[in-house]
């Protein structure tokens, strides 16, 4: 279960920082920095995290 966790946080964290280089890329070319896909890497990078995180806590063993 542990190995679950640590994928689906991976995947968030992925997602997360497709969201900043997505960013970043958009506001080097002076588009608005938060159209395009920035916004929807973000929400899904968020939804796979929080409980990527959850669930690493509950699975670790001490």
């Amino acid at each position: 279960m542990l190995i679950v966790s640590l994928v689906v946080f991976m995947i968030g964290a992925g997602f997360l920082s497709l969201a900043g280089i997505t960013f970043r890329l958009r506001a080097l070319l002076n588009k608005p920095a938060w159209g395009g896909a920035t916004l929807p890497f973000l929400w899904l990078g968020l939804i796979f995290v929080i409980p990527g995180t959850l669930m690493v806590i509950l699975t670790y063993n001490r």
